[in-house]
């Protein structure tokens, strides 16, 4: 079928070795008038002109030639990459850079998929073919997660199959199949999309998406085991749909259907909503920044008897947890006797923590990963870097769910990037809360550049909003964190109130009217003196002054009681509870001291004498 649509497919085919003879099988099976550009990506000897073109143009009544700066793609047309030089597309027009413009080790594959990726999105369609090595296998996830599709070679049709078997590894190949059935399969994927998109269609099935949301999240928390509810609506919907697409289901009661009937499907699902696009060091200035502002904090006052303890939160594939352990282990070189390093690195993707945990990665992280830092923490294998055992170590990899399992505790250091913005804005602040618990006094947050921790100030500070580090404060009160954060479990009323049995209420019950009736007065302030939570009667100390509201302590308090009064702030930062000023020993409950002040634990904080005076 013709796609008339001026959003047209680009088909981009990668390959190396032994990779002429399926673009041949390929064109003289492609009708050369079907609406799609295509777009060739060979390693080509670097100084020597090809043939490529002249020999493909014997296959197919499609102009072919070869790519040069600023062309303009248009469909029904063939363009092969030059010899030593890098290709990507942007808008649609096709860019050309020599290897001296282009940064880092050549994969031009990845280079061409992971721009497609991002220009095309579902108009993507990428082909692996013979070849070695890995390079393509980054890029094939890029067009993945911008909902393209992907297709392989059967490896037994190939005369080279690493490249292959890299791709196929992923998980994300969404056919393979010999090379002569690809045009057919690409021409039933362009059909499917102009019938899904056309006529309103799409718009009615996000409506039936709606209505079926809550049987879905139901079936793969049943198969799965993991609750994908809290995700946000418009994430999974667009992940559902692309199932939809390349399955070529045309109604969601369809696709419910088969998920329901065939459990690979529920597994098939799983992993597209798990995709993510990650590498080395991405956004390269935020670890830079980690590296100069962060990092020597996390050593400062420790000695080899101490610990710097790090998660990694929805780790992937392990590049961003071993990105973090090679800055540590570069600042700890520098110290006679380091503390042990011991970074976490999880995710609910058992299959990429599988990857993870073999670090063995192409030879295309080259482009991130310098060469100083390749020869100090890899060791280059056929087609692969494999990461050292040194930093193998360091890293525990963990099946773990921080939406519904307690996180590890005192940590100096979370990193949890591109993951939150997949998430709805009310679990995103509990997720921001987790974290703060897990965090020693003082310990750091590092998000992703579209993620933020500035809606809750009271319990974290900046340290750079470019690059999204923060830094965490004493709270006040200290913030309860119940798990799990969405509460799966039990049926959710109308309204979005929880039912709750009278046995659950009545020691709720209990507990306030004790503190009603024995508690003595108190208050809890932040650390500029506002009072968050008044206990009790505080009539002979403090009232509120006349004109504006102004709820700080000190300005509230009787003129006799504001000379002296003063604010401590609380010691260390594991204790649970606060410490008295004077002897440092910890409080555990709110008490009358001797010479007529208070001091507490409940709230998080100490409290000097001067502040509450004769109270």
């Amino acid at each position: 079928m013709k796609q008339e649509s001026n959003e047209f497919l680009i088909v981009a085919l990668g390959a190396s070795a032994g990779g002429l003879e399926p673009l041949e099988t390929f064109f003289r099976h492609m009708p050369p008038d079907a609406g799609f550009a295509f777009v060739i990506v060979q390693h080509l000897a670097p100084d020597h002109p090809t043939a490529l073109p002249e020999l493909l143009a014997r296959h197919t009544a499609m102009p072919v030639e070869e790519a040069k700066n600023l062309t303009q793609v248009v469909p029904n047309h063939v363009y092969v990459i030059p010899p030593n030089a890098t290709l990507t597309i942007l808008d649609g027009v096709l860019r050309v850079a020599t290897p001296a413009e282009a940064r880092g080790v050549r994969t031009p594959i990845d280079a061409f998929f992971g721009s497609l990726a991002d220009d095309r999105s579902e108009n993507a369609v990428c082909i692996m073919l013979s070849g070695t090595g890995t390079d393509g296998t980054l890029g094939l996830r890029a067009i993945k997660e911008h909902g393209g599709m992907a297709l392989a070679q059967s490896l037994e049709s190939a005369k080279y199959d690493s490249i292959l078997r890299s791709a196929i590894s992923t998980g994300l190949v969404d056919h393979v199949l010999p090379v002569e059935e690809m045009p057919g399969r690409i021409q039933e994927y362009a059909a499917h999309l102009v019938s899904f998109n056309g006529n309103g269609k799409a718009q009615s099935i996000r409506e039936q998406l709606g209505a079926h949301m809550g049987k879905i999240h139901a079936i793969l928390r049943r198969r799965i085991g993991h609750d994908f509810s809290q995700y946000k609506e418009s994430t999974v919907a667009r992940r559902l749909e692309r199932r939809m697409k390349a399955l070529q289901i045309e109604t969601v009661e369809q696709y419910v259907e088969q998920l329901t009937r065939l459990p690979e499907e529920a597994d098939r699902l799983f992993n597209d909503l798990l995709i993510g696009v990650t590498h080395f060091f991405r956004d390269p200035d935020a670890f830079e920044s980690l590296r100069q502002n962060v990092i020597p904090k996390l050593f400062a006052g420790k000695g080899s008897a101490d610990q710097v303890r790090a998660c990694v939160v929805g780790c992937a594939t392990g590049e961003e947890a071993y990105s973090i352990c090679i800055l540590l282990r570069e600042y700890a070189t520098a110290w006679a006797n380091p503390p042990k390093i011991q970074v976490f690195a999880t995710d609910i993707d058992e299959q990429a923590l599988s990857f993870a945990r073999k670090g063995r990665y192409p030879e295309s992280i080259a482009e991130h990963v310098s060469a100083d830092r390749l020869q100090r923490f890899f060791t280059k294998e056929e087609n692969a870097w494999q990461v050292n055992r040194e930093l193998r170590e360091v890293c525990l990899f963990s099946n773990h769910s921080f939406i519904k399992d307690p996180p590890f505790s005192r940590l100096d250091l979370i990193s949890c990037r591109n993951v939150m913005i997949y998430l709805g804005q009310e679990l995103q602040q509990k997720i921001i809360t987790l974290f703060h618990y897990a965090l020693r006094s003082g310990g750091f947050l590092f998000l992703g550049p579209a993620e933020t921790a500035i809606s809750q100030r009271e319990l974290f500070e900046t340290v750079d909003k470019k690059h999204r580090i923060f830094q965490r404060k004493e709270s006040l009160p200290r913030p309860a964190v119940a798990f799990p954060l969405a509460d799966i479990d039990r049926p959710k009323l109308p309204g979005g109130a929880m039912p709750e049995s009278d046995d659950r209420e009545l020691p709720k019950r209990l507990e306030r009217v004790i503190l009603q009736r024995y508690r003595p007065a108190c208050v809890a302030v932040k650390e500029n003196g506002d009072a968050v939570f008044i206990s009790g009667r505080l009539g002979r100390y403090l009232e509120l002054p006349t004109g504006s509201l102004d709820t700080n302590v000190v300005n509230m308090a009787h003129e006799g009681l504001r000379v002296a009064t003063a604010l401590h702030a609380p010691h260390g930062s594991d204790d649970a509870g606060a410490r008295d000023p004077k002897t440092g020993a910890l409080a555990d409950k709110w008490q009358h001291q001797p010479g007529g002040h208070y001091r507490g634990a409940d709230s998080g904080v100490s409290v000097g004498e001067p502040l509450y005076g004769r109270f």
